[in-house]
């Protein structure tokens, strides 16, 4: 139990007190078209390449097995 009152009030000082003094983080920005981070395109790409866009679903490929998670690093290709 004592370890858990200085938390709370850690977590109430930073994040709920303090949080409008922070810059930069003020929402989102709707912007007119979809934009995605540079390190998934190719992830991306896959995983559409795999759906059928008439039926919406999931095409009887290969593909399944070759996705694998992004590592989060952009490489220029």
């Amino acid at each position: 139990m004592t370890a858990i009152l200085p938390t709370f009030i850690y977590f109430f000082l930073t994040k709920l007190f303090f949080s409008w003094l922070a810059e930069g983080h003020f929402g989102f920005i709707k912007l007119p078209v979809s934009v995605y981070h540079p390190s998934h395109i190719a992830e991306l790409t896959k995983i559409l390449n795999m759906i059928c866009f008439s039926c919406l679903q999931f095409k009887n490929c290969k593909v399944h097995a070759e996705i694998k998670p992004s590592l989060g690093i952009y490489f220029d290709r």
